[in-house]
């Protein structure tokens, strides 16, 4: 049962022309009212499981009835004596729902107008949904997307998606994947694939409580180094644009610690032109440090890290400064030994305060990563540091990153060479299995 991009246009004009018959219909088939903090109308697949569908992660639904209707805005929910929901009311938002053989339609209005997101049409077969189109008008786009079961589970969808490109409508050249992962409880993970090119396979969905690091006492740490490039106004764009990339894509409940490093100077465009650093999860920090200016101006700034080589002349004078600053270090070092010339026991130094980032080849395996993060570990004691997190300095990517993190003593990863995007793609594998 197949539909194309003219046919749906028309019947959402079909449904704004008859929208009074339609509300008329639908009121009279309601028997009940039911409230909810959000629409129960559930036939997206795994909707009991599923509460949001996004790019990069997919939350656990926490949907419930209301025992009584609120005071305060709610989604009331229409419900004929067969039990459909039949109208969903929220504000000015109206969605009606309309039932065929195979064919169900959710049509949302507001203020008696199509909304921008337009028709939803469930394609049924044997009580399941084979198919969902979505029809958007603001702006022109729409999507197909199909699914494949095992066993009563889907088990995979593809979409596919076309959008107006000079008055033409256009197929996008990818198509996104989702793959559902079960054990013997249900639904354990979901993958969403858009091809190599929009970033390839990413881990989505975790059922909460079976994540692989969730047994962590120690927070995951993800440090990555911005940089803004050698034009000073060009250069505040580009840190400006990373920190507000990551701010509309991580809140304050994500169980990893953020660190984004940037230049003394560029520390004040994380801190006070964007809201990043207000979650509670992400922190600013300056990359160099030449000079106790710089340590000076960082902390004006709000920064709360300063990177520092352990191989650098003068790296135990520089960590004294930093912490007399009352500001904390990320401690690069190539080989465990270095931290016994680096830091000495006293004021200042504590566990919370130092982080030490361990340098490594890109191929390098957790197992002897693990190995070095283990004598970092015993040196560490020496000077009452024992619970540092000790991460390692690589490009260590989403592939592997949770496999790193499995490791008693690995705590996190340092990106030289990062921006938001190459930093989600290890944040949300570790948020998920946390």
């Amino acid at each position: 049962m197949n539909y194309t991009q003219k046919e749906l246009y028309d019947s959402i004009q079909q449904y704004v022309q008859q929208y009074d018959e339609h509300l008329s219909s639908a009121m009279k088939a309601v028997v009940q009212w039911k409230y909810a903090e959000c629409e129960m109308f559930g036939m997206v697949p795994l909707f009991h499981e599923i509460g949001f569908r996004g790019d990069n992660q997919w939350r656990p639904a926490a949907r419930s009835w209301l025992s009584e209707k609120p005071v305060n805005n709610c989604y009331e929910h229409g419900i004929d004596q067969s039990g459909r929901i039949r109208i969903i009311k929220c504000g000015k938002l109206t969605t009606l729902f309309f039932y065929s053989d195979q064919v169900v339609d959710e049509m949302p209005f507001r203020d008696r107008e199509p909304a921008p997101r337009g028709l939803r049409r469930y394609i049924t077969q044997d009580g399941r949904v084979q198919a969902i189109y979505d029809c958007c008008i603001s702006p022109e786009q729409y999507s197909l997307e199909k699914f494949q079961y095992r066993d009563g589970h889907p088990i995979r969808s593809d979409q596919q998606s076309w959008y107006v490109s000079d008055d033409q409508w256009v197929q996008a050249s990818w198509t996104t994947t989702c793959t559902y992962e079960y054990d013997a409880a249900g639904l354990a993970r979901v993958y969403r694939d858009m091809g190599e090119r929009l970033g390839g396979k990413k881990l989505v969905y975790v059922r909460p409580g079976i994540g692989r690091l969730r047994h962590r006492t120690r927070r995951p740490f993800v440090a990555y180094v911005i940089d803004p490039g050698s034009d000073r106004g060009e250069a505040s764009h580009v840190v400006y644009s990373d920190a507000y990339g990551l701010e509309m894509n991580i809140d304050d409940e994500w169980p990893v610690d953020t660190v984004l490093l940037a230049p003394p100077r560029y520390v004040k465009v994380i801190t006070g032109d964007t809201g990043v650093t207000s979650m509670g999860t992400v922190y600013a920090g300056a990359s160099s440090m030449d000079s106790i200016c710089d340590v000076r101006t960082a902390k004006k700034a709000s920064a709360r890290w300063i990177l520092v080589d352990a191989n650098h002349a003068s790296a135990k004078s520089r960590v004294a400064s930093v912490l007399k600053a009352k500001l904390n270090v990320i401690l690069t070092i190539t080989k465990p030994s270095e931290l016994s010339s680096v830091l000495t026991a006293g004021p200042g130094l504590s566990s919370d305060r130092l982080v030490v980032a361990m340098n490594a080849k890109a191929d390098s395996q957790p197992a002897s990563i693990q190995a070095l993060a283990a004598q970092a570990r015993q040196l560490l004691k020496s000077i009452n540091c024992a619970d540092s997190r000790l991460i390692v300095a690589a490009q260590i990517g989403k592939e592997t990153i949770v496999d790193f993190l499995s490791q008693p003593d690995i705590d996190g990863v340092l990106h030289r060479e990062g921006d938001f995007s190459s930093a989600l793609d290890v944040l949300v594998p570790l948020a998920l299995e946390s």
